[in-house]
């Protein structure tokens, strides 16, 4: 009597127990079109990952810049989604630049927050990625930010947080390479975000309207023996790293630079020095280290600039510039 009596406490304890837990996770499910294998976006609340920097060789070559359109943009609020890509030797890195909408779900009546979120975990399978990220309502900014910029404390100079709540949201995301398209289903419905940009760069705005424009070229041939501040700066504030790809471009703004450096080497060091902060040198150093045409006198180039009145630094380092340094 004594046995089937402690049977029963063991018995009823371990039902009590069982009931008491709760699955924090949530996975939504929904009813794919035969045609494709793309799994649903899961997604997993109120969990904090250990962030991860994805070592493995991905099979698939993931390398610039996808862009999702969100359907409901207005003419005052664009809302695309955009995956960015960057590879080195083996080793690909992403991020991923969304809206609140991913986890906040109900919002009516208020905007949306924008974030940036470093992808953790990715991973390919035959033509499928698979990839996680972290955010949250404090993650998120009152305004969009250009896609290039993945640093908090840069964002937050010109920005504004969104909200201070502090709940975290780990989404995972699931799809397939088709092409020049990333398709993933989020939620029951596809995205299909197109390729934009075949290289993705850190920490300048890859889709900067002034970069690669043909008009400052033009401009500056067309008073090449008249410049002016202002035709020099709109000319050099068009290199852009961004630019690599566009061979008609590029070819043609370093043609310029070298004729530029050649007849006006004082107001080109003159321009280049005062807005060094707004200009991206990097591309104009680029330039200046690989002329495409034999007939540019670098010799002649570097001999003005020796001569010139400017800082030593400055002046020593657009000679090694020129020198292919």
């Amino acid at each position: 009597m004594r046995l089937i009596q402690i049977i029963l406490i063991i018995f009823i304890f371990t039902s009590c127990t069982t009931k008491g837990k709760k699955n924090n996770s949530e996975t939504r499910q929904v009813s794919l079109p035969e045609k494709t294998a793309i799994p649903d976006t899961q997604k997993i609340a109120d969990h904090k990952p250990i962030e991860v920097k994805s070592k493995e060789k991905i099979s698939l070559y993931l390398n610039g810049v996808y862009e999702y359109v969100y359907p409901n943009n207005t003419d005052n609020l664009k809302e695309n989604h955009y995956l960015a890509f960057k590879k080195t030797k083996n080793i690909t890195e992403g991020w991923y630049y969304g809206t609140s909408d991913e986890f906040d779900k109900a919002r009516e009546g208020y905007l949306p927050g924008f974030f940036v979120s470093k992808i953790r975990n990715l991973s390919t399978r035959g033509d499928s990625l698979f990839f996680e990220i972290t955010t949250g309502y404090n993650k998120c900014f009152s305004k969009s930010f250009p896609i290039g910029i993945i640093d908090s404390t840069e964002i937050i100079q010109t920005n504004e947080k969104w909200n201070d709540f502090e709940a975290d949201h780990d989404l995972k995301y699931a799809g397939k390479l088709d092409g020049l398209e990333i398709e993933m289903f989020v939620d029951g419905e596809l995205r299909k975000y197109r390729k934009r940009k075949n290289r993705f760069h850190i920490g300048i705005d890859n889709f900067d309207e002034n970069k690669c424009l043909s008009e400052p070229l033009i401009a500056l041939s067309e008073n090449i023996e008249n410049l002016n501040d202002s035709i020099m700066f709109n000319f050099l504030n068009t290199f852009s790293v961004i630019c690599a790809n566009n061979i008609e471009f590029s070819q043609w703004s370093n043609e310029l630079l070298f004729k530029v450096m050649d007849k006006e080497p004082a107001l080109f060091v003159k321009i280049l020095s005062n807005n060094i902060e707004l200009l991206d040198t990097s591309a104009i150093y680029r330039e200046m280290r690989a002329p495409l045409y034999d007939l540019i006198d670098v010799n002649s180039i570097s001999q003005q600039i020796s001569i010139l009145e400017i800082e030593n630094d400055l002046k020593e380092d657009l000679m090694k510039k020129l020198a292919g340094k």
